[in-house]
């Protein structure tokens, strides 16, 4: 890829958000479900000798990845970051990694399901950020209230997922939430203008 797309190392901070678009069937499904462009989101942490990673939750195992790698993933190459409205401290950051760090390998979750064990991209990012500051990054609703936020998008496809049974009382949290919430600020996104910020699926 260019790597004059990419963010500068250190510009980088550990806590930072970067959100993508990926081009597949599913992930596209779960971005219009949440009305958002973004569908993947990952956290990005320094190494000992200051390389940021991008630390994510993705099919099979919780992963990290390079920044390269990561924003290579997304359609048109497109991401955003984010950053805590209120600074990490020092502490607070050294936790964050830490409980990056131990869930690293657990299971992908393909039923998003906020109370369960095994994890999911959105998930992950809650999971760390509460364990290490208390801060709950993004909204948790249920399928119920999520889908009936966009009553244009359909239940064709969820109800193909679930084998015809939505989960509706299952709680969840989605990138797009995250990427909107108030606890976060919007330091760069490169598709804003972009025709991929139009809806990346269309209702059924």
């Amino acid at each position: 890829m260019d790597l004059t797309q990419l963010p500068q190392p250190g510009s980088l901070q550990n806590g930072d958000l970067i959100f993508i678009a990926v081009p597949s069937f599913l992930f596209r499904a779960v971005a219009a479900a949440s009305m958002s462009w973004t569908s993947h989101v990952g956290m990005i942490l320094h190494d000992k000798e200051g390389t940021p990673w991008v630390y994510e939750s993705a099919i099979p195992r919780a992963r990290r990845v390079s920044l390269e790698s990561f924003i290579a993933r997304s359609d048109k190459r497109r991401y955003a970051i984010t950053r805590p409205t209120a600074p990490l401290t020092e502490a607070q950051g050294r936790a964050l990694h830490r409980a990056a760090e131990s869930r690293l390998g657990r299971w992908y979750d393909i039923g998003f399901d906020l109370d369960g064990r095994r994890l999911y991209c959105s998930k992950f990012v809650q999971e760390c950020y509460h364990e290490a500051t208390g801060r709950r990054i993004g909204a948790e609703v249920t399928f119920r209230e999520l889908l009936a936020a966009n009553p244009d998008h359909g239940l064709s496809f969820w109800r193909w997922w679930f084998a015809g049974l939505i989960p509706w009382d299952r709680r969840t949290v989605s990138p797009g939430s995250q990427l909107e919430s108030p606890q976060m600020e919007l330091l760069i996104d490169t598709g804003a203008d972009d025709d991929a910020a139009e809806p990346l699926l269309k209702a059924s």
